[in-house]
């Protein structure tokens, strides 16, 4: 079965609208997570925490995921993430400026709280 891109129509979806387009994408389009639960598979608009800044000289890729994505893995729960062993996981849905996480109620809070705390300290790069 073929799938329409849906990236270019996510600025009309509500926060729920993400979770179930999260949940319902994680299993069509194969992605492999450890946790059948909805609530656990959470999508995080942060294109502003990846888009290279206007006054940065144009060196590099304009949006870069890896820093954020290494940020929040070695900062938050570093020992829940796949890549050491655990059970949740972060993938860059970059057309949609977005991250698709699976992982634990209380680490998307965490989650929630380090996107904020980057965004009021300005440590976009």
């Amino acid at each position: 079965m073929a799938h329409e891109p849906v990236a270019s129509g996510f600025a009309q979806f509500s926060e729920s609208d993400f979770d179930r387009l999260c949940w319902h994408d994680c299993h069509i389009w194969g992605i492999a997570f450890r946790v059948n639960e909805p609530s656990n598979c959470k999508i995080y608009p942060v294109f502003d925490l990846v888009v290279r800044s206007p006054d940065v000289p144009p060196v590099g890729p304009a949006v870069d995921f890896r820093p954020l994505i290494d940020g929040l893995t070695s900062t938050v729960a570093p020992e829940t993430w796949d890549d050491v062993g655990g059970p949740g996981s972060v993938m860059a849905f970059a057309n949609a400026g977005a991250l698709v996480v699976l992982q634990k109620a209380a680490v998307h809070e965490e989650i929630d709280l380090y996107l904020r705390t980057l965004r009021e300290i300005g440590a976009a790069h």
